[in-house]
């Protein structure tokens, strides 16, 4: 798979809909990349959202993990987290004091930053901060700095390893879903299956970690979407072996598959009158004989059907 940056040019009008509607559209055409079929990934914005409402588009799955971990840490009803929000609280504190006195000239591992427009930043940064607790309080002691003795003395190790462990699948998950050189449709719902698995209850869970996980469960089913195109992806991959889903879901996504072909078959016989309806159906793999027995047929036929469907279609990342 090959990404490639068309464009990256000022919009002087102001960012409605229509306006960035027109800009896509016009560097699409520039392109000859223009077709009907495309599928538009965005980021959640209103104003992009509504200037690709007529045509398919998604949500960028890594936007959306983005905002599932923003939620949670800063939406209302913090009451039940407050020694987690206390906890990073206190790693900013390290970080940033450590930096204004000179103390990261010591360690061996950079102590690193939250920033918010950086995904995952939160997790980083603990991520730093564990691994130079040893260090840290050899610090604060050998030199006798009371504010960073301070800082050591009310950083609760276990907690802090449990933070981690918790926020790192969803780390991993990003970083597969933003891949730009190999294709990531199909893995957005083993991702949110895998996510959702990791949040289950256990016994061994604190107060703490129990209610982050019920809160990151929430956000997660709230702001992280399953479209049609995900499922039908999921179950057009071999490797997945359509097992991935649960069987209500399968079915949904095969309906779905059975639509898609049917317009692509659809578009690309009023593209070609001069061949026959039935030949094309028969390409598509829609005929009566399929349709009967997909249910149990279905993957003799779908690598197929993948891809003829899958590239007549083109994804446009936008934003």
């Amino acid at each position: 798979m090959c990404a490639h940056i068309c464009a990256t040019r000022e919009l002087p009008d102001s960012h409605t809909a229509a306006h960035i509607r027109t800009a896509v559209q016009e560097i699409l055409q520039e392109c000859e990349a223009s077709r009907p079929l495309n599928t538009y990934v965005t980021d959640n914005g209103a104003n992009v959202k509504a200037a690709f409402k007529d045509v398919p588009w998604l949500g960028c799955a890594g936007h959306n993990l983005n905002l599932v971990l923003t939620h949670a840490f800063s939406d209302e009803d913090t009451d039940t987290i407050g020694d987690l929000l206390a906890m990073l609280a206190l790693c900013k504190n390290i970080v940033r004091y450590s930096k204004k006195s000179r103390l990261q000239t010591k360690l061996e591992v950079s102590l690193k930053p939250a920033v918010p427009t950086r995904w995952n930043s939160n997790l980083r940064m603990m991520e730093s901060v564990a691994k130079n607790l040893e260090k840290l309080r050899q610090l604060a002691n050998d030199d006798g700095d009371k504010k960073l003795q301070r800082f050591m003395l009310d950083v609760n190790d276990q907690l802090l390893a449990d933070v981690i462990a918790l926020l790192q699948p969803f780390d991993a998950a990003t970083r597969m879903l933003s891949a730009d050189k190999s294709p990531t449709l199909h893995l957005t719902v083993p991702a949110k299956l895998q996510l959702q698995k990791h949040l289950a209850a256990k016994a061994t869970d604190s107060s703490i970690i129990g209610a982050m996980k019920v809160r990151l469960l929430s956000r997660l089913d709230g702001y992280f979407h399953i479209k049609p195109l995900h499922k039908v992806a999921a179950i057009l991959d071999p490797r997945l072996k359509g097992s991935i889903l649960p069987e209500p879901c399968r079915q949904t996504a095969i309906s779905d598959l059975k639509v898609m072909v049917a317009d692509a078959a659809a578009n690309e016989v009023s593209a070609s009158p001069s061949t026959s309806t039935k030949y094309r159906r028969y390409q598509f793999g829609i005929d009566d004989t399929f349709t009967a027995g997909i249910d149990i047929e279905y993957r003799r036929y779908f690598w197929k059907i993948s891809i003829t469907t899958l590239s007549a279609r083109s994804v446009v990342r936008s934003g």
